[in-house]
C-alpha cells in the first residue's frame, strides 16, 4: 500500500500569485503542495510585459500605497532572485507640449524615494545632445530622464 503525503496548505495554480503563495508559506515551515494544469507560470507569463516595476503610471492618480508596495516587492526579488531580475535604464524623453520637465522630476524623485532602492541607479534629468543616451534619439529630443526598473 502507498504511503499517502500530508500537507499543511494546497495551492490549486502556480502563476505569480500561486507560486508566491507557495514561496511564502514554505518559508514559514509549512508543507505546501501546488498543483499546476500546464507549467509554472504559463499563463501569467504569455499575458504579461515581464517587467518587474513599481508602476510609475500610477502616481498620477496618486497611488502611493500601491506604488510603495510595487516598489517594496521589487526590492525583495531584486534580494531573493538576481538571476531572474536584471535591472534596467529607461528612458523617457521629453518634448515641448508634454508636462512639464519640473513635474516629472519631482514624480521620478518620489519614485525613487517610495521605493527605499539599495540596487537600482536613481533618476535624473538627462540633456541628450549631452550624453550618449541621445545618441538613437532624434535631434529635437533634446531633454528627458532615465529611471530604473527591472
Amino acid at each position: 500500500m502507498a504511503q499517502t503525503e500530508s500537507f499543511d496548505l494546497l495551492i490549486i495554480g502556480g502563476g505569480i500569485n500561486g507560486a508566491g503563495i507557495a514561496r511564502d508559506a514554505a518559508g514559514r515551515g509549512q508543507r505546501v503542495a501546488l498543483c499546476e494544469r500546464v507549467y509554472l507560470a504559463s499563463g501569467t507569463s504569455s499575458a504579461s510585459s515581464k517587467l518587474v516595476h513599481g508602476g510609475l503610471r500610477y502616481l498620477e492618480q496618486y497611488e502611493f500605497r500601491l506604488v510603495s508596495e510595487a516598489l517594496a516587492e521589487r526590492e525583495t526579488l531584486l534580494r531573493i532572485a538576481p538571476h531572474l531580475v536584471t535591472p534596467l535604464t529607461f528612458l523617457l524623453p521629453w518634448l515641448p507640449g508634454m508636462r512639464s520637465r519640473l513635474l516629472l522630476l519631482l514624480g521620478l524623485w518620489l519614485y525613487d524615494h517610495l521605493a527605499r532602492r539599495t540596487v537600482l541607479a536613481p533618476s535624473q534629468a538627462v540633456r541628450f545632445a549631452d550624453s550618449p543616451l541621445g545618441l538613437a534619439l532624434q535631434p529635437q529630443i533634446a531633454h528627458g530622464f532615465s529611471y530604473s526598473d527591472c
